[in-house]
């Protein structure tokens, strides 16, 4: 449905283009080409459909099939220990890691990260079950619950189902010892792998061990007789085996060379995805659910159709659907091209017009040598500044007017077009300054005077950083085709607050502060104080 809500949408819309563009005469002609290839080719594409959805259930079985082999490997590995057990029930430590060792674990067993045996010991026979533990080559053995266990100590005067052995032991002192009966999803597992006399499958578990540790499962089987049949005063015990989910869950799809993709829900958690791939949106035309019932669990395996499997089947429809595309834009070619002749007309004399616009624009706000705002520009963006200060009573604006020393001199002596270059690789540097400060705006109000307005600042002291800063920057000589200049800045700062609180007042409180930076010595900085306060300066020469 979607494929055909995506072609119809398509052909709406080369229609509306074709009507308004080349008249209703084309149109009709392209219509006509276009619905005999789409009636051909919907045809095609109900009938591979039709054997898609053969093939599709086909592979969904076959990915069942695959979950249910992958159970069985591992069961078929604790029925095989649990006749070991019942055998030997004194089975030593050493004996169990060479069985575990014999078996092929990276073939028949790709998702177990951890084998263990599991003895029921009751309260009183717990010390004793430790030491002989200890003495018998598990020296930090003791018994521990879960970290994620929802109760943290089995019911009172109730057996203790504590993790005797387990592979591999590298690093595996938090799993050895571990009492299953201290958490539900654990102990019901046991419990109901000892009634059945089957291999039982807990609800999803944190594993403890894995690299990374993760979400997984314990597979446990009873050793010896189970249910009724358990003589009575026998030893309870188990084999399990720790899962992580997504190598017995996952890999589904890939298995399928990539036609399907699957996902495995458990039902135990409300049908909670535990393993397998994304799958997209419920509006993919090949998508079925399959229950399985594995380990006393009920599971869900969901597969869509793959890319590669739609475009496989879609390839003949889609290929003459194209040639009807085709077909249809021959027809309109002549038509069109008039059409898009006169459209490229119209949209260079529009651009032609914002571009005209464009250079008016800059001309009106732009300084011609610099770049830069200039005055008229620069103070309409200050009073804009001031008044939006009343709305940010946290922030502060201020104003920092440069005057550069001796730049007189240099146009005296190298000549006015000496004097252009100083000021334009002046205002490069400023701007380079100020790239830091996003709040900050550069503009020339006249011969070798520049004003920076900055906003957004979180104290005054703020602008004296920032004016410092510049001064060191524009101190270093100026490289110009004329030779090596250095003309340093005297710098006035004021900021915005009573008795400054419009933009004139700003601009002259700076500019006085200037020409008291000129009077202490030069490539200095003043900050200008209101009437009656102490005199702050800023950095002075040296």
């Amino acid at each position: 449905m979607l494929d055909r809500a995506v072609t119809i949408h398509r052909v709406a819309a080369l229609l509306r283009i074709l009507w308004r563009d080349t008249g209703p005469r084309a149109a009709g002609s392209a219509l006509a080409v276009l619905l005999v290839a789409l009636c051909g080719s919907g045809w095609l594409l109900h009938a591979a459909r039709a054997a898609d959805q053969g093939r599709f259930e086909a592979k969904h079985a076959a990915a069942a099939a695959l979950l249910t082999d992958r159970f069985d490997d591992h069961r078929r590995v604790l029925r095989g220990l649990s006749t070991l057990f019942a055998a030997e029930p004194d089975l030593s430590r050493d004996a169990f890691r060479r069985a575990v060792a014999a078996l092929d674990r990276a073939g028949e067993l790709p998702a177990a990260v951890a084998i263990g045996y599991v003895r029921a010991v009751a309260p009183e026979e717990a010390p004793g079950f430790v030491a002989e533990a200890r003495r018998t080559g598990a020296p930090g053995f003791e018994v521990r619950v879960p970290r994620d266990a929802a109760t943290p100590r089995p019911a009172a005067g109730a057996q203790r189902l504590i993790v005797a052995y387990v592979e591999p032991a590298d690093g595996d002192l938090p799993v050895l010892g571990l009492d299953l009966a201290s958490e539900p999803r654990r102990l019901a597992a046991a419990e109901a792998a000892e009634r059945t006399g089957r291999t039982s499958l807990s609800d999803p578990i944190h594993l403890i061990r894995g690299n990374p540790p993760g979400l997984g499962f314990l597979a446990l089987r009873a050793v010896g007789d189970a249910g009724p049949d358990r003589a009575p005063g026998t030893q309870r015990a188990w084999v399990y085996l720790a899962l992580r989910a997504e190598p017995l869950l996952g890999g589904l799809g890939e298995a399928s060379g990539g036609e399907l993709r699957t996902r495995v829900f458990a039902a135990a958690s409300g049908w909670e995805p535990l393993g397998g791939d994304e799958l997209p949106g419920s509006d993919t035309p090949l998508r079925a659910s399959r229950i399985l019932t594995l380990g006393g669990k009920r599971w869900r395996l969901d597969a869509v159709a793959g890319r590669g499997f739609a475009h496989a089947s879609r390839a003949p429809a889609s290929a003459l659907a194209a040639s009807g595309f085709a077909a249809a834009a021959i027809v309109l070619l002549f038509f069109r091209t008039e059409s898009l002749n006169r459209r490229r007309r119209r949209a260079e004399t529009r651009r032609q017009a914002v571009e005209a616009q464009a250079r008016l624009l800059a001309a009106a706000t732009q300084d011609t040598l610099t770049g830069l705002l200039n005055r008229t520009a620069f103070t309409e963006r200050l009073e804009a500044a001031v008044e939006a200060a009343p709305w940010r009573p946290h922030q502060h604006h201020a104003v920092l007017f440069l005057d550069f020393d001796r730049f007189k001199e240099v146009n005296d002596t190298l000549g006015h077009a000496a004097g252009d270059a100083l000021l334009a690789s002046i205002a490069q540097r400023l701007e380079a300054g100020l790239r830091h400060d996003d709040a900050a705006t550069a503009g020339r109000i006249g011969g070798d005077e520049f004003v920076v307005l900055l906003e957004g600042l979180r104290c005054p002291d703020d602008a004296v950083a920032v004016a410092e800063r510049l001064l060191d920057d524009l101190a270093h000589p100026h490289e110009i085709r004329a030779g090596t200049v250095v003309s340093t800045a005297s710098i006035g700062v004021a900021v915005g607050g009573p008795g400054v609180d419009d933009a004139p007042s700003l601009l002259s409180a700076a500019d006085a502060a200037m020409y008291a930076a000129k009077r202490a010595g030069r490539s200095a900085v003043r900050v200008h104080e209101p009437a009656g306060a102490a005199p702050r300066w800023g950095r002075l020469a040296a």
